[in-house]
């Protein structure tokens, strides 16, 4: 997404947005279904080694995706319930429906982050401990 940012920065530096174009960018390219041909999405990378770690990823990829996203735009990235429902294009009571359903979905299969303090700290935790590779 930086990538294509700075190919089409006279585009991007004029979008009211700019990390916005980039996080949306991001987003569109990691849903793709054409990226599952590259080389990497045929050798995945391995889940996390610790198994509480394992145990979270697979509770996020069980949630349905506008879900998962919202909870991690809300939870992970630490953005306000606006910001979330912009990013989601969804209405602020539909981003926050969806934020309830997930944080609850999450505490029904790991109780011990069924505060919504607790998971938000456990998934910067996870974000910063994986080492993360450029798409490639």
């Amino acid at each position: 997404a930086f990538q294509l940012a700075w190919q089409r920065w006279p585009e991007v530096a004029v979008d009211p947005d700019p990390a916005g174009w980039v996080r949306a960018t991001a987003y569109e390219y990691a849903l793709s279904p054409w990226h599952r041909f590259r080389p990497r999405y045929r050798h995945p990378e391995p889940p996390p080694a610790d198994a509480a770690d394992r145990a979270l990823l697979d509770t996020l990829l069980t949630l349905p995706a506008p879900y998962r996203r919202t909870l991690l735009l809300y939870d992970g990235v630490g953005l306000d319930l606006p910001e979330t429902a912009a990013e989601t294009e969804a209405s602020t009571p539909a981003a926050a429906g969806r934020l309830l359903h997930a944080r609850a979905a999450v505490a029904a299969r790991l109780p011990g982050l069924a505060k919504p303090a607790e998971l938000h700290r456990r998934l910067a935790e996870v974000a910063s401990a994986q080492r993360l590779r450029a798409a490639g």
